[in-house]
C-alpha cells in the first residue's frame, strides 16, 4: 500500500509517500530514521472504497490505553497538557479517537480541566479514570497519576487478553 507523510526532522516538517503493510509499518520505518511522525496516510485510488470504515474507526479499550500512556509519557517529559493533546491531534489517524482529542483540547483551552473534559465522553472514560485524573489536577502530580493509570490500564488489557 502506498501512504503519505508529514513528519518532524530538525525542527523542519519533512512530506512524503513510502511504499510499506500498514501505518505502524511506516511511522516505525520514520521513526528508526530520526523522524517524528505527525500524520501517515493511506493513499487510495480515486476508484478505492473503504467499505468497513466505520467498523474500523470505533474507539477501543486499546485506544484508550495508548492515549493515556502517549499524555503520562509528554507529561512526564515536561511538556504542558495542551501540547501534549496537539501532538496527539497530529498522529492520531484514527478519525473517531482524533475528534475526542480534539473535544478535549477545545474544552481545556475553554477553560474546563482535563478531568470536565473527559467526563464529556464518559462512554469511554470510566468514573474512576476521570477520578484519578481529578485528583492529579488538584495535587499537581497529573503526569504521575496518568502514568500510573496507563500501568493499570495496561494491565487490565492484559487480563481481558
Amino acid at each position: 500500500m502506498l501512504f503519505s507523510y508529514r513528519a518532524l526532522l530538525n525542527n523542519k516538517i519533512k512530506k512524503g509517500n513510502i511504499e510499506a503493510d500498514s501505518v505502524s509499518a511506516v511511522v516505525e520505518h520514520l521513526r528508526n530514521r530520526n523522524y517524528f511522525p505527525i500524520e501517515v496516510k493511506e493513499k487510495k485510488s480515486a476508484g478505492q472504497i473503504t467499505v468497513f470504515n466505520s467498523i474500523f474507526d470505533r474507539i477501543t479499550f486499546t485506544d484508550i490505553v495508548d492515549f493515556t500512556r502517549q499524555i503520562a509519557i509528554m507529561l512526564n517529559a515536561g511538556l504542558t497538557l495542551v501540547d501534549s493533546l496537539e501532538i496527539l491531534k497530529k498522529q492520531v489517524t484514527k478519525e473517531s479517537l482524533k475528534k475526542i482529542i480534539i473535544s478535549i483540547d477545545g474544552e481545556i483551552k475553554g477553560g474546563n480541566s482535563f478531568s470536565d473534559a473527559l467526563k464529556k465522553h464518559s462512554q469511554y472514560f470510566s468514573n474512576l479514570y476521570i477520578s484519578l485524573v481529578k485528583s492529579g489536577e488538584a495535587s499537581g502530580k497529573l503526569g504521575d497519576i496518568t502514568l500510573k493509570l496507563a500501568d493499570n490500564l495496561e494491565k487490565e488489557r492484559e487480563f481481558k487478553g
